[in-house]
């Protein structure tokens, strides 16, 4: 047998070959890692925002079912979504309140106004709110945040 049979004299090409493998795996998993995490804070503000959002939903729902009870008293609204919510931190200056009969006339969600005329039992209140939603990942899309805008509408009791 001869020495490049037995493979003598090759085990330096071997290991010149071997290092830049190393490096080419290297560059490989610095690529392919950038795009693994993209996705991966990707998916994680996007189950932030869904989370968001559902509870921003829970949060109108439950002031439109406070409101049914008062529709004047806008606090007592804002208190009912904060207990719903509260990891949102709302105020009262995110929502808005407006009142009307089944014609989609307005009406005064106070009571005892006369222009225009106060609302009645059984007619309509509508509770809106504006939410900033804050992303993490604001390189992905090129947004600071996105505004979740929820209404629900109630009937006055």
């Amino acid at each position: 047998m001869t020495a490049r049979g037995l493979g003598i004299g090759r085990g330096d090409d071997r290991a010149g070959w071997a290092g830049s493998r190393d490096g080419q795996a290297l560059v490989e998993f610095a690529l392919s890692s950038l795009l693994l995490m993209l996705l991966i804070f990707g998916m994680i503000d996007l189950g932030r925002a869904t989370f968001t959002r559902i509870m921003v939903t829970n949060a109108v729902r439950e002031a439109a079912r406070q409101g049914s009870l008062a529709p004047s008293d806008t606090g007592t609204m804002v208190a009912a979504a904060n207990a719903r919510s509260a990891g949102l931190n709302l105020t009262s200056a995110m929502f808005t309140v407006s009142c009307a009969d089944w014609q989609n006339n307005p009406r005064s969600c106070a009571s005892g106004s006369t222009s225009p005329p106060s609302v009645q039992p059984l007619e309509r209140l509508q509770v809106c709110l504006d939410y900033p939603f804050s992303l993490a990942a604001v390189r992905l899309i090129d947004r600071t945040s996105i505004n979740f805008h929820e209404c629900q509408r109630a009937v006055i009791q």
